[in-house]
């Protein structure tokens, strides 16, 4: 697609991502006829677009339940701005993820 770009991933987020295809296949097999296939990463189960709030929603869910304080989805953002350098990554791939 136009103006996709590829980008460095840190190896332990590769592994959950692949995890999360493996996931995925099953969702599309439960599915079975009802299967949207549009690609998505994050899709409904089955495989149709997210509701634009679903993220909101999920996170403030997530924080909730790990105990930690209401924050912003941004606030992630500045979190892995934080933790990449920590993890070891590069500058170079963590400006490329981070899409400075």
């Amino acid at each position: 697609m136009p103006g996709d770009a590829a980008i460095g991933l840190p190896d332990p987020l590769t592994k959950i991502l692949h995890q999360h295809q493996e996931a995925q296949k099953q969702e599309w097999v439960t599915a079975g006829a009802d299967w949207e296939g549009k690609g998505l990463v994050f899709a409904s189960p089955t495989g149709g677009p997210l509701s634009p709030n679903t993220d909101v929603h999920v996170w403030k869910r997530l924080l909730r339940d790990a105990g930690v304080r209401d924050g912003r989805l941004h606030d992630a953002r500045h979190t892995a701005a934080t933790m990449l350098p920590i993890l070891g990554v590069s500058d170079v791939v963590i400006d490329s993820i981070m899409g400075w």
